[in-house]
């Protein structure tokens, strides 16, 4: 699967749980997705060697699921990073 296709997997799973999805390739953060749910935003960051090795792809609506949004949803407004070895750090957002 390429990486764009993996990027599609992770838009349509945030566009299912929040609002305004977006996402850029961010030179300094890598795939940067920013979105809201009508009353908070967040930054979600994957690292690009974590989308380009990630081996299931078919796995990757289940881990955004189980691990990264409610890791989202317990930190209102924050940015989320996810490592090369998929590792999740929560960081003050840039404004």
């Amino acid at each position: 699967m390429t990486y764009e296709e993996k990027l599609d997997i992770i838009r349509t799973c945030l566009t299912a749980r929040f609002r305004d999805v977006r996402d850029r390739e961010d030179p300094n953060l890598g795939q940067l997705f920013v979105f809201n749910n009508g009353q908070h935003s967040w930054q979600l960051n994957f690292n690009r060697f974590f989308i380009e090795d990630f081996p299931y792809p078919d796995q990757l609506p289940t881990l955004i699921e189980n691990r990264i949004v409610p890791e989202i949803l317990a930190n209102l407004g924050m940015r989320i990073e996810v490592g090369p070895d998929g590792s999740l750090t929560t960081v003050v957002k840039n404004l």
